[in-house]
């Protein structure tokens, strides 16, 4: 379960990091999201399905493992 706070910390920290910037270049709120609305505008479905897919996919195997983990401790003991 620890990994899986780790991957949101790590995505809210580089999130915050990327929009900071941006931010203190100038640019305004509809431009420093713009690059994500438009990547998601510009693909079919079907990639967007396979770039979300991508993205939970880590998660999803941490979940697993931490839950074959407690299934195993409790039928050892």
């Amino acid at each position: 379960m620890k990994i899986i706070w780790l991957y949101g910390v790590l995505l809210l920290l580089a999130s915050a990091m990327v929009v900071f910037i941006d931010l203190l270049s100038g640019m305004s709120w509809f431009s420093v999201f713009h690059p994500i609305l438009y990547l998601f505008r510009t693909t079919s479905i079907q990639e967007s399905i396979a770039i979300v897919c991508f993205l939970v996919a880590p998660l999803v195997a941490a979940w697993a493992d931490t839950r074959k983990k407690k299934h195993n401790r409790r039928t050892k003991g």
